[in-house]
Parts: C-alpha cells; structure tokens; sequence
C-alpha cells in the first residue's frame, strides 16, 4: 500500500519530464524555422506556417476544455503551455511573408512580435492565480524582450548605434529602479533580470565603432587594382620607342596571342626583300 503514492509520484515526474520536452523540441523547431525565414524567405512552407498556427488554437481551445473538465489535467496543463510558448513566436512568419507593412522586413516583424509576447505575457503575469509559467520566467522574459526590441531600432528606426546603446541603457536602469521600487514578485529574479541586462547594455555601450568606420573608407579610398596605382607614370617612362611602350602595354593575353600569330608567321616564310 505504501508503494503506490510513489509509484503515482514516479508516473507524474515522467509525464512531466516528457510534456516539457516535447514543449522545448516544439519551440525549438518554431524558432528555427522562424530564423530560415528570415534568412531565406523562400523557404518558408505554408504548410509549416499553418501547422504552428494550428498548433496554437488547439493547444488553447484543447487544454481549456479538459483544465475545465478536469483542473488536474496533465494533459490540458501542457497543451496551454504549448500554445503560450509559441504564441508570439510563430506570428513572425506570417508576419514577414504576408502582412501590409512588415511584409519582408525580418527587423520589424521581429519587434512587432516581441511587442505583442510582452503585452501578452504582462497579461497572464497580472493574473497571478491563473499564471501558466513559473514567475521568474517572466522577470527575464521582460528584461530579454524589452531589450532587444530597443535594440532592433537601429534596423527599423536608422538610428547609430551609439544612440541606440544608450536607449537600451536607459532601459536597463528604469527596469532596475521599477524591480527595486514596486518590489515585483519574485523580487529577487526582477533584481537580477534589471542587473543583468543593465549589465549587458553597458558592454554594448562601451563598444567603440569608429575603428571599422575607418577600415570601410580605407577600403573605399584604396585602388581596386594594383595596376591603377601606377597607371598614369606607366604612360610615361618605358623607352620613348612607340612600338616598344605599346607592346609594354599589352596584357599578358595580348602578348600571348602577338607571340603565337609571329610563330605561324615565321613558319611560314617570310618574303626576300
């Protein structure tokens, strides 16, 4: 009689532990397959865009319905889970190959999908009772996602990239003084979200890119072939013998076929004089 808590315990872990795989191999697929659009918008599949959609209503409509029926469910807990996962994940590729005015822009549709995950996720994280994830997931979540999507302006916005370190440093500092005033809970994982990406925008900041401006008008400013550098003195000097500076001019290819065309010649006689 004694085995038999542990025995349930035992099952319980082990649907755990396989339902939290197979969410991490789904998200993982989702984001590559997000990536490959980017890089390569014709390989995206209609297909597969439609699968992770679907995937999307009935992990919700599914997982609600058997949570209702049952609040215990294993089942229903995983399939909402799921859908919250990949939900602001998987509009980026609808978003890049189909929607008016993100349409083919990676940079854009990335923030409009980050936007929409950080609405959505403040949401759930408001609703305290029902909360799907662990809460420190949403401390870093909103420290990750804020961040980059400030970073993103410097492809959507134009702005330099200095302006834009000191966007996301700003940002680090209010998330930090927000996480040491309000006290959100957990507080210690919003204390080390703030301090973490504070930290991160502060390397980013220090990064100097002059030195690679530099290097781009450097290599604006030089020749593109060695020849041209010489190409005004070679004009001039050689010997002063027209016929000589012009065969000093021919290429290589030219003085090859001149050398074969006198070889026939010689081969064939030339006339007395």
């Amino acid at each position: 009689m004694r085995e038999q808590p542990e025995v349930g315990t035992a099952v319980r872990d082990s649907r755990f532990v396989a339902g939290f795989t197979a969410i991490g191999i789904i998200v993982l697929a989702a984001t590559a397959y997000s990536i490959r659009i980017a890089v390569e918008p014709a390989g995206a599949s209609p297909l597969l865009t439609g699968t992770f959609l679907l995937a999307n209503v009935v992990g919700w409509l599914m997982g609600s319905a058997l949570r209702r029926s049952e609040p215990r469910s294993t089942l229903g807990l995983f399939l909402v889970l799921l859908a919250d996962a990949i939900f602001p994940l998987n509009l980026f590729a609808p978003f890049v190959l189909y929607t008016p005015g993100l349409r083919g822009n990676a940079p854009l549709s990335t923030t409009a999908v980050l936007l929409i995950g950080i609405a959505y996720h403040l949401w759930n994280y408001r609703r305290r009772s029902t909360v799907r994830f662990a809460l420190p997931f949403y401390a870093y979540f909103f420290a990750l996602a804020g961040g980059t999507a400030l970073l993103l302006t410097r492809f959507t916005l134009g702005r330099p990239m200095w302006i834009v370190a000191w966007i996301v440093l700003a940002f680090a500092a209010a998330y930090s003084e927000l996480a040491c005033r309000t006290k959100p809970e957990p507080e210690l994982h919003f204390s080390i979200a703030g301090a973490t990406i504070l930290a991160a925008s502060a390397f980013v900041s220090s990064l100097k890119i002059e030195p690679y401006e530099e290097y781009l008008n450097d290599l604006k400013r030089a020749p593109r072939k060695a020849e041209s550098v010489n190409a005004d003195s070679a004009e001039q000097a050689l010997t002063g013998d027209p016929v000589l500076d012009r065969f000093d001019r021919l290429s290589p290819e030219k003085r090859a076929l001149l050398a074969r065309r006198l070889a026939r010649s010689d081969s064939k006689g030339l006339p007395d004089t």
